[in-house]
């Protein structure tokens, strides 16, 4: 799987051998990131048991992991609404993004505010009879803000 950094991992430096369908042991593969959550050791072979650590190992040629405080970004509304397929609505860590932005945008408190956001969405285009790719994106914050998101403070 190819995500834009090139499919082998750092020059075979983080090669667990680990053969998975078509991913040779040198490839990236999603699966074994799976659970992250619920691990004590990161990396391909359990070499560390810090996330950061894990993080900035897969750094080589990449964007370097950084911590922005007090700094915050947009998810656009397109990023809700599939290309094909009327009235649906995806939200949640299927979330497509840049590598700055994928670390933060897929987290389980986002996530929520997601959830949230695409309900309020759902209901407005109800109570409005519009399809979802018809609403207006300031309505549906601003309903969000009346239930106590705070996005504009």
């Amino acid at each position: 799987m190819d995500h834009g950094w090139g499919e082998r991992l750092d020059g075979g430096r983080l090669a667990d051998d680990i053969v998975q369908g078509s991913a040779e042991g040198d490839e990236f593969r999603t699966a074994p990131l799976w659970g992250l959550g619920q691990r004590i050791f990161f990396m391909h072979d359990g070499r560390t048991r810090n996330l950061r650590e894990a993080i900035e190992l897969h750094a080589g040629a990449k964007p370097r992991v950084e911590w922005l405080l007090n700094d915050w970004y947009e998810v656009p509304w397109g990023c809700f609404v599939p290309a094909r397929g009327e009235g649906l609505l995806f939200g949640g860590r299927c979330l497509s993004a840049e590598h700055e932005a994928v670390a933060s945008a897929r987290v389980t408190a986002q996530c929520f505010s997601y959830g949230h956001a695409l309900g309020v969405a759902a209901a407005l285009a109800r109570r409005e009879r519009l399809g979802v790719r018809d609403l207006d994106g300031r309505a549906i914050r601003d309903e969000l803000n009346r239930q106590g998101a705070r996005l504009d403070d």
